[in-house]
């Protein structure tokens, strides 16, 4: 797989999976042996295909797209991080909790450990107008909300097309990046456990797979000074401010020895050898 270019993280993962099976032949009496037991699978973590894909990007494409389903589709990955196509193609009519704001969404990678068959998520201001456009095309009597879209074969590549068509240039993974690109929105404006529990993942799985480090995030780091910067007088150290520097303590005292006349030595003089 080396030899012919797969990606290190393609790789490690083809050895987990043969481990994975290998240990299985072996309980079931299939194998003697695990010939990839030693094998060291390596870091699934691929950073180069980590891409951020900005929102008029998004909405460059959607504008291109037909009907209500795949403008729907492209919202919920990019803006809800749904897991797609497999997330979205599973939501019913009843998952859309319209008075409280939010969505339901099933979790079919996850229905087999329990509690993380479902989450719930914000119905976003973002998402809200192609919701509420399904909605309204959405015809008496329909289920699921990808009434038409939910058994349609090879999402991926039609996407991929679909991106194509629009005149831009896909990206390494179609969906993910998606997924992956609001993920790493909603970890700036929220607390890290709020922004994993909406993706459904845990905090560390997001860091390593998702979120991105961003140009935005070198801009603001320079543009605002810490708390004990050079302005401030600070140390530099632990954020504590110089040991040098007069704190409002020996500020007082100054002000109170200045009118009675006392030094840092005391009222009586200084005695002599």
């Amino acid at each position: 797989m080396s030899t012919a270019g797969y990606a290190k993280a393609t790789i490690s993962k083809a050895v987990i999976v043969m481990r994975s099976m290998f240990k299985a032949a072996i309980r079931q009496g299939f194998a003697a042996r695990n010939p990839f037991e030693f094998l060291k699978p390596g870091s699934q973590s691929n950073d180069e295909r980590k891409v951020f894909i900005v929102a008029e990007t998004v909405r460059k494409l959607i504008d291109t797209l037909p009907g209500t389903e795949w403008p729907l589709l492209v919202a919920l990955a990019r803006w809800g991080g749904l897991r797609t196509p497999s997330e979205p193609f599973a939501l019913r009519w009843d998952h859309v909790l319209w008075d409280q704001d939010r969505l339901i969404v099933p979790c079919p990678k996850m229905e087999h450990l329990p509690g993380r068959e479902k989450r719930i998520i914000p119905i976003f201001p973002e998402l809200r107008p192609f919701l509420d456009a399904r909605w309204e095309a959405a015809e008496e009597g329909e289920v699921y909300v990808f009434a038409k879209m939910r058994t349609l074969a090879g999402p991926c590549a039609l996407f991929r097309k679909r991106i194509l068509a629009a005149g831009l240039t896909p990206w390494p993974r179609v969906w993910q990046n998606l997924r992956a690109s609001r993920s790493t929105e909603l970890a700036d404006k929220f607390p890290s456990h709020v922004a994993a529990a909406w993706l459904g993942h845990s905090e560390a799985i997001a860091d390593k797979h998702y979120r991105s480090v961003l140009d935005s995030h070198y801009d603001e780091a320079t543009r605002f000074p810490t708390r004990f910067g050079p302005e401030t007088g600070g140390n530099g150290r632990n954020g504590l401010p110089p040991e040098s520097a007069e704190t409002p303590e020996k500020q007082a005292f100054s002000d109170v020895s200045r009118k009675i006349g006392m030094t840092l030595t005391g009222l009586e003089p200084v005695s002599r050898p």
